[in-house]
Parts: C-alpha cells; structure tokens; sequence
C-alpha cells in the first residue's frame, strides 16, 4: 500500500498548480492517498510553512510523505531535497523550510534530489513543485528508497530559519511572529511556557504601540475584546483578542518583532 502523502504550498486555490502536482503523483504512483494540509501559506513566508508543519505533523502515522513547497527561490542554486526525520519523509527546497523538523530528530538524514533521476520529461524552471517535488514525493510513497533518486548529504550541511528566536532585553522578552491564523491570532517565535505569572499582566510593545494583556490559559479567560497570552495547542506562545483580530489590534504582520515585559 502506497504511502500517504500530506501536501502543503503557497499556491491558494484559484490556479491549477495543486492540482497539476496532484495529478503528477497519480500519474507516478496511482494509488497515492494525497491529503492537503493547507495552500494557503502566505505567499513567500517560509516561517509559516515551518510553523504549519511542526505544529502538524505529530498527527499525521509514521511513514507519511510530507511534501512542502512554499519556494520563493525555485530556479535558483537551492536545492532540492528529501529528509527523514520523525519516523517520516519530507521533500521539498532547501531553504530552512524544513528546519523544525530535522532539528527535533538528532537521527535525521538528509538526501539531495538528482532532477534526471526522476521519471519526467522535462522539467521547468519556475514549477518544481510539479517537476520536481512532486515527482520525488510519489516515488518514495510508492516504496522507493530515496538513493535512487538523491545523493546523501549531511543534515548539517541543511539551509536554516530562525524559527525559534528570542532575545532578552533586561525585564522584556522580546519574540518575532512567525503566524497570524484566519482569526487573526499571532504566533510567536517561542516554542515552551512563558516564565511568567499565569493571570498577571503582560505589558506588550509592538509596531502599533503599547498594550496590557493578561497571561492566562486560553483567550476565553478574558472578556470580549481582550487582549489575552498563552501557550497554544502546539506549544507555542501565542496572543489573541477574545473574539477579535489580534494582528489588526497590535498592529503586526509576520516578521515583526513583539516584546513582553510583565508588571
């Protein structure tokens, strides 16, 4: 039985791009079982990708095919590759996309994709997702060992995100946002507990100024309009508005630094 493969990208859902490399995976190992994890990155954002793939994948059995592209840089001197890691694969660039993963296993391998090893008959130079990525998922879920169609390389050797970043600043931890979910939640660059006082005050400074939270266990410890902070269903901080939009409150966007200072 064929592996399953997860799919996540960029592409949103107007083009014929998910579907294309759908199609080429079908069309290499029939009885692929494709599931979509999301293609509605942001655009360009390999920290959402990395966020959206560490906070999925523990769900998902052993063996799974992950197949990521999210690849501002297709085209260029990046690589293509396969990693094994967490009992799983993944395919997709060398770009740090993947650096979450590979950093949770100290046993993972890391392999780089031989394009003319692959059973296409051209490959482009804007759509490796298709070409490329796609082709090298369906042949591991299919039971290919990935030295037939890649060489090894070290894991260290791996392009890196800084997904997880902070930096202290006397009294103040100061984060980046890697996310901002549909509800307008952001997803800071910590993945463990704050060291802070759960119902205390949190001042937070942001691009669009100061604020008061509170430290509690989930948004709905606050009154409507609140600004909450707390550790997500993934371990990762994350700050809400009980049913607001966070991102348009603080005024932040991915990239933006954050900084919580408690009173």
């Amino acid at each position: 039985m064929a592996r399953l493969i997860v799919f996540m990208s960029d592409f949103g859902l107007r083009d014929p791009y998910v579907v294309q490399v759908k199609a080429v995976v079908r069309m290499i190992c029939p009885g692929a079982e494709i599931v979509d994890l999301t293609h509605l990155i942001d655009s360009f954002c390999i920290e959402c990708g990395s966020y959206v793939l560490d906070s999925s994948v523990d769900w998902f059995p052993s063996e799974t095919v992950f197949l990521g592209v999210v690849d501002p840089g297709v085209g260029s001197e990046r690589r293509p590759i396969i990693i094994r890691a967490l009992s799983r694969w993944f395919v997709g660039p060398d770009n740090g996309l993947f650096t979450p993963i590979f950093l949770r296993d100290r046993s993972a391998r890391a392999w780089v994709i031989r394009p003319w090893a692959l059973p296409v008959k051209e490959i482009s130079s804007t759509f490796h997702g298709r070409d490329i990525f796609g082709p090298a998922a369906a042949l591991l879920s299919c039971g290919e060992e990935p030295g037939r169609i890649a060489d090894e390389v070290s894991i260290d050797s791996l392009v890196r995100t800084e997904l997880w970043w902070e930096e202290r600043r006397g009294s103040s931890l100061c984060m980046r946002v890697i996310y901002i979910d549909k509800y307008g939640n952001i997803v800071l660059s910590r993945k463990k507990p704050l060291e802070m006082q759960l119902g205390g005050i949190i001042n937070v400074e942001s691009p669009g100024g100061l604020y008061r939270a509170v430290h509690v266990r989930s948004f709905s410890h606050v009154g409507e309009g609140e600004l909450a902070i707390y550790t997500n269903s993934f371990g990762y901080i994350e700050i809400a508005v009980n049913k607001g939009d966070a991102s348009k409150y603080l005024g932040v966007g991915v990239g933006d630094e954050v900084c919580l200072t408690p009173q």
